[in-house]
């Protein structure tokens, strides 16, 4: 192999195994969030992970400082602060000690003004840009790159997809089924307003009701105490003939017809959502309405529940951010069905009638089963062709691909 990717940690176990970077930022924010990149560390065809202490740091090699988080990059880095020691300063300025905040989960949903912030905050310690890395899961990066005209790294990092992929070790079953119960399925786990409009819109229509739609609202909005009870309605508290609908969704948890018998969201801290995927709820309906993390917010935040649909032989239409679908086709290989589903409310920048052109489109194909079963079973090409997609996905490594880049190639310091 030759190539060696030199991670530092600045703390270390008595095992002299290392702490992940920065984990005193766990005091401030109440979340273990600080972890070791472990998914960049495992074993690949590309690279070694050479695990170096700070004394190691030198100008012969690239060396790599990575701080995987979960939390908003508030805590990290603002106005004139941020989490890295002046040490660590010193290594940047005089070694050859880069930085890179990590986030395979995430997308942030204000990232150019976040960029902005560390532009000037660099340039107010007076280190340089080029040795700072941004990665996560925004796919308007390219944008944000080339508007702001930073020198700051940036990656938009594929890791959300090829976890999607890796459904295909643990689902041996997955088969196209012809006869299906239902016309959709809208899976919701965690209420947020963008979902319990939309299946308020779904409810007023009549569109809930048995042989249509699948539904499910995991935990409700009163159930638990660490959720958020919407009090204000966004995109529907103007109509006020929504307002019993909208109550009775919000009144309790709604559980999906093949998850009746199961007991995994009990306790939503025990809840292990990746290991819990009912496969037959997704065999059994055409269309997924898929409700995507965000919604209102200016990026475009592809998650696995983007790809289930397109590994489960689905059509998919998507509740998401402004130009979600676009952006799927700029940088996926996959049918969207546009021959049958009409997509053009993903080109609506205004959230409340965009949503309102969804409810439209789904209130559309829900008078058509006939049709639809017609055209699913013409289309069987079309869904394997996307199956194949999502499933091979995992085999192009381009996040190991992509930290190859960064490597030393045939040195080990």
């Amino acid at each position: 192999m030759g190539n060696i990717l030199n991670l530092v940690f600045e703390d270390w176990y008595d095992d002299n195994t290392p702490k992940p970077n920065c984990l005193h930022v766990n005091e401030n924010t109440g979340y273990d969030i600080m972890v070791l990149p472990q998914f960049i560390m495992e074993k690949n065809n590309f690279y070694e992970v050479n695990k170096c202490r700070l004394n190691e740091v030198n100008v012969n090699a690239d060396y790599y400082y990575i701080i995987n988080h979960m939390c908003e990059y508030d805590f990290l880095f603002s106005g004139k602060l941020w989490v890295i020691t002046k040490e660590i300063e010193e290594l940047i300025r005089n070694k050859n000690l880069k930085i890179i905040f990590l986030s395979q989960h995430e997308s942030y949903m204000n990232l150019e003004y976040d960029v902005k912030v560390l532009q000037n905050l660099i340039r107010f310690k007076n280190l340089n840009e080029i040795n700072f890395y941004l990665i996560n899961n925004n796919s308007l990066i390219p944008h944000i790159k080339r508007s702001t005209g930073t020198n700051i790294n940036l990656f938009k990092c594929d890791f959300l997809t090829e976890l999607t992929s890796d459904l295909s070790i643990v689902m041996k079953d997955n088969v196209i089924i012809d006869e299906k119960k239902f016309l959709f399925i809208c899976h919701n786990r965690r209420p947020k307003t963008h979902r319990l409009a939309i299946l308020t819109l779904l409810k007023h229509g009549n569109l809930l009701n048995d042989n249509m739609i699948d539904w499910s609202l995991t935990y409700g909005t009163m159930s638990h105490p660490d959720l958020i009870v919407f009090e204000h309605q966004n995109f529907i508290d103007e109509f006020d003939f929504l307002k019993e609908d909208y109550n009775q969704i919000c009144s309790t948890k709604k559980l999906s017809y093949y998850e009746q018998t199961k007991d995994w969201f009990n306790n939503p801290n025990d809840y292990q959502h990746w290991k819990h995927i009912e496969m037959v709820s997704y065999q059994q309906s055409y269309i997924n309405i898929v409700t995507e993390s965000h919604y209102e917010i200016p990026d475009i935040h592809m998650t696995e529940k983007t790809f289930k649909p397109f590994y489960f032989f689905q059509m998919p239409i998507f509740v998401s951010s402004f130009n979600h679908v676009n952006q799927i086709k700029l940088e996926h290989e996959l049918f969207l069905f546009d021959d049958l589903i009409d997509h053009s409310y993903d080109n609506e920048i205004d959230d409340k009638k965009r949503i309102i052109k969804v409810f439209n489109e789904i209130k559309r194909l829900s008078g058509m089963r006939n049709e639809v079963e017609l055209y699913y079973k013409s289309n069987k090409e079309k869904l394997i062709s996307n199956h194949n997609y999502i499933k091979n996905f995992r085999d192009s490594q381009k996040t190991f691909q992509y930290f190859n880049t960064l490597t030393n190639k045939k040195r080990l310091i």
